[in-house]
């Protein structure tokens, strides 16, 4: 199994107002 998620934080309401962003992948029981 794999698959990869993306996590985006905004500063406030406005979608244009990215702060952060994470990644993480998940592959073979292991992340």
């Amino acid at each position: 199994m794999e698959f990869t998620v993306i996590d985006v934080e905004t500063a406030n309401p406005d979608m244009s107002s990215i702060c952060q962003i994470g990644i993480a992948k998940y592959e073979d029981f292991s992340l």
